[in-house]
């Protein structure tokens, strides 16, 4: 999102204050008043539910991507079967607050490992913080999205790797945005990340979109 809006920028000379958090948090943060203009979540309900109660414009609602889970770590994966490795702590990030953690818990579930390694979880706020707890050493591996692998092989400082968790294991991470305000910054923001040219950086980050 940095990438981006220093994009919009460069391009309208509109600049854009960013807020990162769990889709969770900040879902609460828009329902108790605060002044953000658009909301991009982590999943399509937090979206659905404002427009539902009315805190925002519902035709700028739409699916901006899809997402994709992986296994990360610092160490290699021998085994694309997951029931053959052996971790002391896995870290994902919280279900009751970010979607990629519900996702994280259906692979678990799904793959036939949720059983083994529910007492080895450590829970991050988001799979930022999951990703965090791999490289501080308070856990072995995490289950993070394709993007933030990515984000990690760009910049990272340590070699890592991955491996994609199969798409039907868990439902499908749709992250939808929606316009709370009716700035026209903020439609002329929106309309950019529809743009073809964003559609395909974000394909390049890992991320599912329809083009």
């Amino acid at each position: 999102m940095h990438a981006l809006t220093d994009q919009f920028t460069k391009d309208t000379g509109i600049e854009v204050a960013l807020s990162a958090g769990a889709t969770g948090q900040l879902f609460t943060q828009i329902k108790q008043g605060a002044p953000f203009d658009v909301f991009f979540a982590a999943d399509e309900a937090r979206p659905l539910a404002l427009v539902e109660q009315g805190m925002a414009i519902p035709q700028s609602r739409f699916t901006y991507v899809e997402g994709r889970l992986v296994l990360w770590s610092l160490a290699p994966l021998n085994s694309e079967d997951l029931k053959t490795l052996s971790f002391q702590h896995v870290a994902i990030a919280n279900p009751k607050l970010a979607p990629y953690g519900v996702a994280a818990i259906e692979a678990m579930k799904h793959l036939g490992v949720y059983q083994n390694w529910q007492n080895k979880l450590v829970m991050g706020q988001n799979i930022a913080q999951a990703q965090q707890f791999v490289v501080a050493g308070q856990a072995d591996a995490a289950i993070i999205s394709l993007s933030q692998a990515k984000l990690w092989g760009s910049h990272g400082t340590q070699k890592a790797y991955h491996q994609l968790l199969p798409n039907d294991s868990h439902a499908p991470i749709v992250q939808q945005a929606v316009q709370i305000s009716k700035h026209k910054d903020a439609e002329n923001f929106m309309a950019f990340i529809r743009s073809s040219k964003v559609k395909q950086q974000l394909q390049s980050w890992g991320y599912e979109v329809g083009l």
